[in-house]
C-alpha cells in the first residue's frame, strides 16, 4: 500500500513538473505622484523642510500638498526665491533646495518679498539644521544653507514635495526638491529601510513617516503646538492646528458630524478666534486673534452654508479671551473623545488615534492631576467621617454603589469605614465599580466629571439628610411652644 501511495504522488509530482510555471503578475510601477490626502502621509517632508518652526515669535506650519518623483517633477520655469541647505551626516550627504515664491505684484513687492523670504528660509534651515541633529543618524558633521541661484534640474530625476504653509494666518505655497535617492538615504537613516525602496520615492517617504508616527505615537504632533502666553505654561494644539494633521475626511467628519452640530450658535467662533489686549499709544486695545494656521481654502468647503449666513464664524463670536478659548478647545477635546469612544463618530485609525493622543496629553492630564489631588487630600470622605454615624449611615443607605464606589476611591479606610453598613451583595457590587474606575482611569477613557460628581454626591446627601433632621428638629420645637 504504501508503494501505491507513492506512485500516486510521483506521478503527480511528474505532472505538476511537466507543466509551465504561472506567470507572476507584474508589479505596477511606482507612483510619479500622489495627493496627500492623509497629512500624516508626509511628515518625513519635514527632514527635507520643517513642517513647524518659529521665525522669531511667529510660528510656521506647513502641510504637505503633493509628493512627485522622476524627469518631470521640476516642472515648468522656476519663480523663486531660492535657497539650498547641505550637511555632511554619519549617514551620508543631505541636501535639498526650496522654491518660496511670493505674492504677484510690483517689482517693488517681490523686493519686499524677498527679504521676507530670506528671513523664513534662515529660521527654516536652522531648524532642519535641529531635526538632524536630534538623532546620532543624521547628526550632521558640518552644515551650510543661504539663498541661491534657481538649480538647473529641469529633466533630471529628482523628489519633490510641494507643501502650504501658514505665518501670521496669510497662507502661501512653496516646493522643495532633493535628490531622487534622498527618501531611501533619509529612511535608511531613520528606519532601516532596505534596496528595494529605491525604485519608490514617494512610496519610501510614506512608509518612513509611519515609521516615525510608530516611534513616537504620543508625540509625533507636539512640534506643531502653539505656545500661548500668560495662562499655559506648555505648547497647546488648538483643534484648527489638529484639522491640519486629519485626512481630508476624517476633517470632514470632524467639522460636519461634530464640531457644527455639538458647538451651537456663537460658540463655534469662540473654538478658533479669541479677544486679546495688545499695548498702543492710546492705551490697552482689545483685538481679535485669528487663528495662527486655520486654512480657510482647506477648510470652508466642509462646512454648512448656515455657518456662513448665520456669522457663526465672525469676530463678534470670538472667545472672551485666552482662558476661555483654550477652555473651548477643551470641551471639544473632550467631546471628540468620547464620541470616539461611544461610536458615534467614526474616523479613520490614524485620525482616532491622533485625537486620542492630543486628548490625554493635554485635557486628560490636567483633569487627572485635579481628580488625584482630591483623592489625595481625602476629599470629601473627611467631610462625610465628621459627620453623625447615623447620617452617614442613612446616606450609604440612600446611595447606590456606583456613587459609594467613587467616594471611597483611593482610599482603604474609606471603604472599611462606609462598607460595613452595606450588604454582601452591595459590597460587591462597590468592588466593582471600584474596578472599573481605575481601569478607565488608567486607559484614559474615564468620563471625570462623572466621577468627581459621584463622588461628591455622597458627601452631598449627607449634608442634605443633616439639614433635613435640623429643619424637622427646629419645625418640632416651635409646635411645642405654640401647644
Amino acid at each position: 500500500m504504501g508503494f501505491k501511495l507513492f506512485g500516486g504522488w510521483k506521478g503527480k509530482r511528474d505532472r505538476d513538473s511537466s507543466a509551465q510555471p504561472a506567470a507572476m503578475p507584474e508589479k505596477p510601477a511606482p507612483p510619479e505622484a500622489l495627493a496627500i490626502e492623509k497629512p500624516l502621509d508626509a511628515l518625513s517632508v519635514g527632514f527635507l523642510f520643517p513642517l513647524a518652526f518659529q521665525v522669531g515669535d511667529v510660528p510656521v506650519r506647513a502641510r504637505a500638498l503633493r509628493l512627485m518623483a522622476g524627469g518631470e517633477a521640476f516642472g515648468g520655469k522656476p519663480e523663486g526665491p531660492w535657497f539650498f541647505w547641505k550637511a555632511d551626516t554619519a549617514s551620508g550627504p543631505l541636501s535639498a533646495y526650496w522654491e518660496l515664491p511670493g505674492p504677484p505684484g510690483e517689482e517693488q513687492g517681490a523686493s519686499a518679498w524677498a527679504k521676507t523670504a530670506r528671513t523664513l528660509a534662515a529660521a527654516a534651515a536652522t531648524q532642519v539644521k535641529a531635526s538632524l541633529s536630534a538623532r546620532p543618524e543624521t547628526r550632521p558633521t558640518s552644515f551650510s544653507a543661504g539663498p541661491c541661484p534657481a538649480p538647473a534640474l529641469s529633466a533630471k530625476p529628482v523628489f519633490r514635495a510641494d507643501f502650504r504653509y501658514a505665518a501670521r494666518g496669510a497662507f502661501r505655497e512653496g516646493s522643495v526638491y532633493a535628490s531622487v535617492r534622498s527618501p531611501l538615504a533619509l529612511a535608511r537613516a531613520l528606519a532601516g529601510a532596505d534596496e528595494a525602496n529605491a525604485l519608490d520615492p514617494i512610496g519610501t517617504m510614506v512608509s518612513l513617516s509611519a515609521a516615525l508616527r510608530r516611534e513616537a505615537p504620543d508625540g509625533y504632533w507636539a512640534a506643531r503646538a502653539f505656545t500661548y502666553p500668560a495662562l499655559r505654561g506648555v505648547p497647546y494644539l488648538p483643534v484648527y492646528e489638529l484639522l491640519n494633521m486629519l485626512s481630508d475626511r476624517d476633517a470632514q467628519l470632524v467639522i460636519q458630524n461634530h464640531l457644527v452640530i455639538k458647538t451651537p450658535g456663537a460658540m463655534l467662533g469662540s473654538i478658533f478666534l479669541y479677544r486679546g489686549r495688545s499695548k498702543a499709544a492710546e492705551g490697552t486695545r482689545e483685538r481679535v486673534e485669528a487663528p495662527h494656521s486655520f486654512d480657510h481654502l482647506r477648510i470652508y468647503p466642509y462646512l454648512p452654508a448656515s455657518v456662513f449666513t448665520e456669522g457663526r464664524l465672525s469676530a463678534a463670536n470670538a472667545a472672551e479671551g485666552l482662558e476661555e478659548f483654550l477652555r473651548r478647545n477643551d470641551e471639544a477635546y473632550e467631546g471628540l473623545f468620547q464620541a470616539l469612544r461611544r461610536d458615534t463618530l467614526s474616523l479613520s485609525p490614524e485620525g482616532s488615534e491622533l485625537i486620542r493622543s492630543v486628548y490625554l496629553s493635554q485635557v486628560y492630564g490636567a483633569k487627572r492631576q485635579a481628580f488625584d489631588a482630591l483623592v489625595k487630600e481625602g476629599k470629601p470622605f473627611d467631610e462625610l467621617k465628621r459627620l453623625p454615624e447615623s447620617i452617614a449611615r442613612r446616606a450609604v443607605d440612600a446611595s447606590g454603589a456606583d456613587a459609594i464606589a467613587a467616594g471611597v476611591y483611593g482610599s482603604e479606610e474609606a471603604l472599611a469605614y462606609l462598607a460595613r453598613w452595606c450588604s454582601r451583595r452591595k459590597q460587591d457590587a462597590i468592588a466593582e465599580g471600584l474596578e472599573r474606575i481605575a481601569s478607565t482611569l488608567n486607559d484614559g477613557s474615564a468620563d471625570i466629571g462623572a466621577i468627581m460628581a459621584d463622588r461628591e454626591a455622597l458627601a452631598d446627601k449627607a449634608a442634605a439628610i443633616l439639614e433635613a433632621d435640623r429643619h424637622a428638629a427646629g419645625a418640632g420645637g416651635r409646635r411645642g411652644k405654640r401647644s
